[in-house]
């Protein structure tokens, strides 16, 4: 009876705040000049592992909107592999969409769609900033990820640095030169465990 309690009530509570994201999160992002943060899922590897010190997203999100240049607001989406923890609190939300400057857009949206958009991308330790060097985007990651080779892409070291990280990499030059050299690096490397084995 408890599980069966336990599980009715875990149902509600996705039901709840799946009608809650419906009806107050943006599914279109009209700001021509925005810097894009996609969510990572709590708690999985990304956050625990390779951002250790950065597990608080919402007050990540309150740093980067604080750092921006004044023209620019902050798209921050949810990440639709959060449905696997039943989504986050309703008072999460509300607490992200109080943020000034803070766009917070549904899960929905397709994330490549944000990035070709917008003039930065920020994440914790995802693929996103991976993917926006494919799309000529400049990227900053809080976590360990080895595509932090890639000139482009700036790892947080003193949190008290992000204004100055955010509004050099706003003016940073993308070469794909340095993305070839990368995938060339994983290839050359993936071959040599292969045939290792």
């Amino acid at each position: 009876i408890k599980v069966l309690i336990y599980t009715l009530k875990q149902l509600w509570k996705r039901r709840s705040r799946e009608s809650f994201m419906e009806k107050n999160l943006v599914t279109n992002v009209v700001s021509s000049e925005y810097v894009y943060y996609p969510m990572a899922v709590d708690m999985e590897r990304n956050v625990l592992i390779d951002a250790p010190f950065f597990t608080n997203q919402i007050e990540i999100i309150r740093m980067i909107a604080k750092s921006l240049p004044i023209n620019f607001q902050l798209v921050v989406k949810e990440n639709p592999g959060q449905v696997t923890r039943d989504w986050r609190s309703i008072s999460d939300y509300k607490q992200i969409m109080d943020i000034p400057n803070v766009i917070l857009v549904h899960p929905s949206v397709p994330g490549i769609k944000l990035i070709k958009k917008s003039s930065l991308v920020i994440s914790l330790a995802g693929s996103s900033p991976l993917e926006a060097t494919f799309h000529k985007k400049p990227s900053i990651v809080f976590g360990d990820v080895i595509y932090s080779l890639i000139p482009n892409i700036v790892k947080v070291n003193e949190i008290e640095k992000l204004p100055s990280i955010i509004k050099n990499s706003l003016n940073m030059k993308i070469e794909y030169s340095y993305l070839n050299k990368f995938l060339d690096l994983i290839d050359k490397k993936s071959k040599q465990i292969i045939l290792q084995y």
